[in-house]
C-alpha cells in the first residue's frame, strides 16, 4: 500500500490497526492482541500533524470515511519531511499531502473490503459443505448486506433441496410398497402370471408359471415368450403377437380352438390364456394369465 519511505496506517472505529507498517500489529483483535492507535502515537486535532519514528520526522495526513456503506475506517499517511522539503516547494507540499491520503485510502479500502468479503464467503462455503438436512444453516451473522442476502438465498436453496429430496424419498418408498403388494398378489395367484414387453420378451413370471413349465425363473426372464410354445406354432404366434401389439385389448387367446404350451422336458400342456394390456411408467406391457386345463380336457 505504501510508497517507498512512506508510513501507512488504517484503523477501524475502535482504534484497532487494520493496516500497519509492522504487519504483526494488523488485525491483532482477531488473535486476542489489541494494538490501538492511541498506543502508537497521539492523535492531533486537525488533518495534519508530525510523527517521529526511529528518529525520522514524518508529516502525517489523515482521512476517514465509511467503506461501501459498511464499517468506518480512518487512514493515516506519513511522508518523510526531509524528502518533501527537498523535492517540492511549501505551496506544492500542501497539495501533495492532501493527495496522498486519497490515493492510499483507495488502496486501503480495496484491502479492507476484500478482507471483509473474503471471511464471510469462507464461512458460507464451510457452512454449505457441512450442512445436514434438518439442522440449522450455520450462516455468518456479520458482513455486508450483500453477504446477508447471499446467505439467505443459499439457505433457501438448501431448504428447497431438502424438501425435494424428502418428497422423492417418499415417492420412492410409496412405489416400493406398491410394487411389493403387486408382486405379493402375483405370487399368490392360483393361475400362472406372465408379463412380456412389446417385443415379446418375458419380464415377469410367478411361481405357478415355474411349476407349469418346469423352468426356473432365472431361465425365463429376458427370453422370448415363444420358448413356451410348441415349435410348429412359434412362427404363427410371433405374427399374432405383432398384430396384437398394434391394437391391444383385453381378450382370451385362441378362443374356439385348443392352445398348447411346451414344458422344459418337451411335453405339451393344454392351456387357457387371457391377455390384458397394461400401461406402466416404463411403457406398455402385456399380462397373460395361464391356466392348465389338462383335467378339464380329461373330464370332457
Amino acid at each position: 500500500l505504501a510508497l517507498p519511505g512512506e508510513l501507512v496506517y488504517v484503523v477501524d472505529d475502535e482504534g484497532n490497526f487494520l493496516v500497519h507498517p509492522d504487519r504483526s500489529r494488523e488485525f491483532g483483535f482477531e488473535y486476542g492482541r489489541a494494538y490501538l492507535v492511541r498506543d502508537e502515537f497521539s492523535e492531533t486535532a486537525g488533518r495534519q500533524a508530525t510523527l517521529r519514528v526511529d528518529g525520522e520526522e514524518y508529516y502525517m495526513a489523515s482521512a476517514g470515511g465509511r467503506l461501501a456503506g459498511g464499517p468506518r475506517v480512518a487512514l493515516y499517511v506519513g511522508h518523510p519531511s526531509g524528502v518533501l522539503l527537498a523535492s517540492v516547494s511549501e505551496v506544492f507540499r500542501a497539495s501533495v499531502l492532501a493527495a496522498l491520503p486519497v490515493l492510499a485510502l483507495g488502496a486501503a479500502a480495496a484491502f479492507v473490503i476484500s478482507r471483509s468479503l473474503t471471511k464471510p464467503i469462507e464461512q458460507l462455503t464451510v457452512a454449505a459443505r457441512t450442512y445436514t438436512a434438518g439442522e440449522p444453516f450455520g450462516a455468518p451473522q456479520n458482513g455486508s448486506e450483500e453477504i446477508r442476502v447471499l446467505s439467505r438465498t443459499l439457505q433457501s436453496v438448501l431448504e428447497a433441496i431438502d424438501a425435494q429430496t424428502a418428497s422423492l424419498e417418499n415417492e420412492v418408498a410409496t412405489r416400493q410398497r406398491a410394487e411389493e403388494r403387486f408382486r405379493g398378489t402375483i405370487e399368490a395367484a392360483p393361475n400362472g402370471i406372465l408379463m412380456t414387453d412389446t417385443t415379446g420378451t418375458i419380464v415377469l413370471v410367478n411361481a405357478e408359471v415355474e411349476r407349469l413349465f418346469g423352468y426356473e425363473r432365472s431361465e425365463l426372464i429376458g427370453q422370448s415368450v415363444e420358448m413356451l410354445i410348441p415349435q410348429k406354432a412359434r412362427g404363427a404366434h410371433a405374427s399374432y403377437r405383432t398384430e396384437y401389439a398394434k391394437k391391444p385389448e383385453r381378450r382370451e387367446m385362441g378362443k374356439g380352438r385348443d392352445l398348447y404350451g411346451i414344458r422344459k422336458n418337451g411335453t405339451p400342456i393344454p392351456l387357457e390364456i387371457g391377455l390384458n394390456p397394461l400401461e406402466t411408467p416404463e411403457g406398455k406391457v402385456f399380462l397373460a394369465t395361464i391356466a392348465d386345463i389338462t383335467e378339464r380336457q380329461r373330464a370332457r
